[in-house]
């Protein structure tokens, strides 16, 4: 039986969602000074993880959307804002980036996942924290019935873990205490109220927020923060 697309919506929906500050630099470097050096990245399975049938095709159809993808007008204004070290060209160039997925070719054979990316350095180095981002978040929807004995077997999330969160970061909050989020996925802020230049943040994800990860850049730019 053919395979059915099971997360039809996108897991990334702002190109700044996957990518971390330092990436975002890195690319300035590269876009000016590497403009002609080819490269090939391919995916590492370091922990030999074990992927589910379909996994391929579920990543293909994420990788699809991205080319949908740009800088907003308020992204970039904020861009502009806090990244006064970074040359203009390079900004201007990044507002109109836009993913290729024609650049990535992914083979899954019995739970091997293979992943190349190919072709100019400035326009592929983004796609490192991006295909990582969708390859865990998708890894963990699709564990709802886990691989026996793989990484998720026997494990459920608390019944209250978003509660959890909103205390821990209300605490943090209330005490003065200047904190920065590593792990968070974008989506999980922008639910809880972080969704971009336009809104003002989420209760207990305010002004001691700082930002860490690519994934933090959206909820940091309301408030102006400088990565």
């Amino acid at each position: 039986m053919p395979y059915t697309i099971k997360i039809r919506h996108p897991l990334i929906r702002s190109i700044l969602d996957s990518l971390d500050w330092y990436k975002i630099s890195m690319g300035e470097v590269v876009f000016h000074d590497f403009p002609n050096v080819q490269v090939t990245y391919k995916f590492i399975n370091r922990g030999q993880t074990v992927f589910p049938e379909g996994f391929d095709m579920e990543l293909q159809n994420q990788i699809e959307m991205l080319a949908d993808l740009s800088l907003t007008n308020a992204e970039f204004q904020w861009m502009n804002t806090v990244t006064n070290y970074m040359r203009p060209t390079y900004i201007e160039w990044f507002r109109g980036f836009r993913y290729d997925p024609k650049a990535v070719t992914i083979c899954l054979e019995k739970g091997k996942l293979d992943i190349t990316i190919g072709g100019p350095w400035y326009s592929r180095i983004f796609w490192e924290t991006t295909l990582m981002a969708l390859i865990s978040e998708l890894y963990f929807l699709l564990a709802t019935n886990p691989i026996p004995g793989g990484p998720m077997s026997g494990i459920e999330n608390a019944a209250d873990w978003e509660e959890r969160i909103i205390r821990k970061a209300d605490l943090l909050e209330g005490n003065g205490c200047h904190w920065i989020d590593f792990g968070t996925p974008a989506q999980v802020l922008r639910d809880a109220g972080c969704s971009g230049p336009e809104h003002e943040g989420a209760q207990g994800f305010s002004g001691n927020l700082q930002s860490a990860f690519g994934s933090k850049i959206r909820c940091a730019a309301p408030r102006n923060l400088r990565a």
